[in-house]
């Protein structure tokens, strides 16, 4: 899947556009559920393949309205409220690597989006 939309800009504009029957934030909530960290991972590439895309999110001229469109510092938020789990007691590994993933593809691409 992340081979997928990283060499198809059709279905990068597919999956924003909702014509798939799923978005990038059903994408990310499998990757806090997947059980395999493979595919955590995996997901986790495949949704930063999306948000590096800048062609798929329309005419965003700055950097501000790229992360409106996107809501990708909805998606950040989610991710450290997950990694703020691992200072309870009890908390499930898988979410957390799931965070780890997803949040450094997030990063990357507010990274690259900047250059």
């Amino acid at each position: 899947f992340a081979t997928i939309l990283g060499s198809s800009m059709h279905s990068r504009n597919m999956l924003v556009q909702g014509k798939v029957g799923f978005g990038v934030s059903e994408m990310e909530h499998l990757v806090f559920s997947a059980t395999s960290s493979r595919a955590r991972r995996h997901l986790a590439e495949a949704i930063g393949n999306v948000y590096r895309d800048s062609a798929v999110w329309g005419e965003c001229s700055t950097v501000s309205k790229w992360l409106e469109e996107t809501k990708i510092c909805e998606s950040l938020e989610t991710c450290c409220a997950e990694m703020l789990q691992i200072e309870k007691n009890h908390f499930v590994l898988g979410p957390l690597h799931g965070s780890l993933y997803l949040g450094a593809q997030l990063v990357r691409a507010i990274r690259l989006q900047v250059v």
